[in-house]
């Protein structure tokens, strides 16, 4: 066999004798490390689920608390949708007035 591998390899069979007792050297290979991946991109306006229900949960006990409808802001803000109600009312009125 070493005979004809000499004759193919000029050689090659000289080395491949030599290497038989020693143990082959294997080489590792080093596997690039992947980026590592961002946690949840920011998007302004978008909410995770368990963002909004967090939120809602925050809205719920803010308005639950009699204090809130006190202050000057909130009692404004009730007072313009009190009078955008009365306006919605008198429309419907007036609609079904002129419908029927």
């Amino acid at each position: 066999m070493s005979r004809t591998l000499r004759a193919r390899d000029n050689g090659a069979a000289d080395s491949i004798h030599c290497l038989r007792g020693v143990k082959r050297r294997t080489t590792t290979r080093i596997k690039p490390t992947p980026a590592p991946k961002p946690s949840r991109p920011v998007t302004p306006g978008k909410l995770s689920y368990n963002e909004r229900r967090e939120l809602e949960q925050r809205q719920q006990e803010l308005t639950a608390d009699p204090a809130f409808y006190k202050q000057a802001a909130v009692t404004q803000r009730l007072e313009e949708l009190r009078t955008l109600e009365a306006e919605l009312e008198a429309a419907y009125e007036r609609w079904a007035a002129l419908k029927g």
